[in-house]
């Protein structure tokens, strides 16, 4: 176990349609679309506790309550009021199918997402385990299914972490990762690429992690207590307490659950824009937004983007990736929180440019992803450095490894970690040549120095501490075949 933290008429009108079936939401914040010409503009309104989402071509949107949507109006920003897209999709949808099993359609409620979980977990013991992470701010239990060939065994192979619906209005996320379960179950038996997957990976894939969000009537983008979660991690610039304390009960689950074990790779899935997006989110100097790691991160977004052709073929993104931060700031995000402070590697994809778009484009938008996800999980098995530490009678080690040329931001360190149950690390490098130091308490460090990377292949290099001599690197191996 690691735990390495503790218009008036256009109101009036919003005001109606907010009344669908006679629900009212208690959140006053309604989506809005602001202008603005200068990329300052975003960071100041960021800077003063807005959310802003999405800015393209001199516009974004920006939830707001009737109170400062006035008050942004004096201060002479150009605002106005626009429709909830998925509160109108989710009335819709309650209107077409009420009266049926499935409320929503192709939808599935979090009942329909709970059952579809422990069926599949029941069809398929040999190949998963599925498990509660914690309960959200309404007691609804947060479900992640750990997808592997031995499930109740914590082997040497890289841990991936996949989350959905972070925001509760933007469920294809939760319904994408549902199909991406249900493929790689039914799948395993007959397809050797699926197998490779399975056998030689971790996959620990949590669907939905608002459902109070998402069971709202409307959905609504944030938890029960009003809360963005993306924006509820610790943050290198605004919170820098790598602390669950004061965090809300979904967020506080996500830290726990990930600080016990050894995520190396991660991906979080939104609504609302088609593009990947990559560290930095949160940088110090808002002009300067490349992390360490850039080559690596930017392959990996490409690797996600080429699959999807829409994506890919943006017009206003090239070849349908960013830099978050080039984009736009979000502080409090997930996605540099598993970058600073837990050693992994995480991505954001933007689905669908529609948040909750018709149910019948489901099955579009699956066959638009499937590809990438699969490519996405491949990249932890290649590329890279990765091997064991451990003592000199052979026990793994709890080390942290420092990578020479990326191993801190704004002086704070960039560690990645050893999995201390098993002693197994993955440093995924792009082809060159890198210099590794290896750190385990109550030992002198040692460090590996021009340590060769080829292309789509993983170099092998244990590490001990204590009688046994320190090994060379060897000769790169085929990623499927490491040891």
């Amino acid at each position: 176990m690691k735990l390495r933290f503790f218009g008036g008429r256009t109101l009036i009108a919003l005001f109606l349609l907010c009344l669908c079936n006679g629900l009212w939401a208690r959140d006053p914040r309604l989506p809005a679309e602001i202008e603005w010409s200068d990329r300052s503009q975003l960071l100041e309104l960021t800077n003063r506790g807005f959310i802003i989402e999405h800015p393209l071509k001199g516009k974004a949107e920006i939830w707001l309550a009737p109170e400062q949507f006035e008050s942004l109006q004096k201060e002479g920003w150009r605002v106005q009021w626009i429709p909830d897209q998925a509160e109108q999709m989710w009335c819709s949808l309650r209107t077409k199918h009420a009266g049926k099993s499935r409320t929503l359609g192709n939808y599935h409620t979090y009942a329909d997402l709970t059952a579809a979980l422990q069926s599949l977990a029941a069809q398929y013991p040999a190949l998963c385990r599925l498990m509660s992470i914690g309960k959200s701010h309404q007691g609804r239990d947060l479900w992640i299914m750990k997808i592997s060939d031995n499930p109740d065994i914590e082997e040497a192979e890289p841990e991936i972490r996949l989350i959905g619906s972070m925001h509760g209005d933007e469920p294809v996320g939760m319904e994408l990762l549902l199909n991406l379960i249900q493929y790689l179950l039914g799948n395993y038996e007959a397809d050797a690429r699926i197998q490779r997957l399975v056998d030689e990976e971790e996959i620990w894939i949590l669907p939905l992690m608002n459902p109070d969000g998402y069971e709202a009537s409307p959905p609504k983008r944030w938890n029960a207590n009003g809360i963005d979660l993306n924006r509820d991690f610790p943050d290198i610039v605004t919170d820098p307490n790598n602390s669950i304390a004061g965090r809300q009960p979904e967020t506080q689950a996500v830290m726990s659950f990930s600080a016990e074990r050894s995520f190396v790779l991660s991906a979080n899935f939104h609504g609302g824009a088609l593009v990947t997006c990559y560290p930095l989110d949160s940088p110090v100097n808002h002009n300067e937004t490349k992390c360490p790691d850039d080559d690596f991160f930017r392959e990996a977004a490409l690797t996600y983007s080429r699959e999807n052709a829409r994506m890919f073929a943006s017009k206003d993104f090239l070849h349908g990736i960013c830099v978050g931060a080039d984009w736009y700031i979000v502080r409090g995000g997930i996605q540099d929180w598993t970058y600073h402070w837990m050693g992994g590697r995480e991505i954001v994809v933007e689905m669908n440019e529609v948040k909750f778009p018709p149910e019948s484009q489901l099955p579009t938008l699956w066959e638009e992803n499937r590809e990438s996800l699969l490519k996405f999980l491949e990249i932890g098995l290649k590329e890279g450095v990765r091997g064991y530490v451990r003592d000199g009678a052979g026990n793994p080690l709890a080390a942290t490894i420092l990578i020479g040329g990326r191993s801190q931001y704004n002086n704070h360190p960039l560690y990645l970690y050893t999995d201390p149950q098993v002693g197994d690390y993955y440093c995924f490098l792009r082809a060159g040549s890198y210099n590794l130091t290896f750190a385990v308490s109550g030992y002198e460090s040692k460090s590996f120095n021009d340590v060769a990377v080829s292309a789509q292949i993983m170099t092998p290099l244990d590490v001990y501490f204590g009688t046994l001599p320190t090994p060379t690197p060897c000769a790169a191996t085929n990623a499927w075949n490491l040891y």
